[in-house]
């Protein structure tokens, strides 16, 4: 396998295209990082209707 070398947040943002396959639209991508690895990734829809919860509000906790 070849190693990508990400360096500037631009090599970081042309990753997520690379590591889901396509280029998200309204979603919300999280990458964590650790040392010089990226790690887990995660894409989330965002909601396209106002009406409709947020997918952050499943996530967090409720009081």
């Amino acid at each position: 396998m070849e190693k990508l070398t990400i360096k500037t947040p631009s090599d970081v943002l042309s990753f997520i295209g690379h590591t889901l396959g396509f280029w998200p639209q309204e979603s919300l991508v999280c990458i964590t990082m650790n040392d010089n690895s990226i790690g887990a990734t995660l894409r989330i829809d965002l909601p396209t209707n106002p009406a409709r919860k947020s997918p952050m509000h499943t996530l967090s906790p409720t009081t």
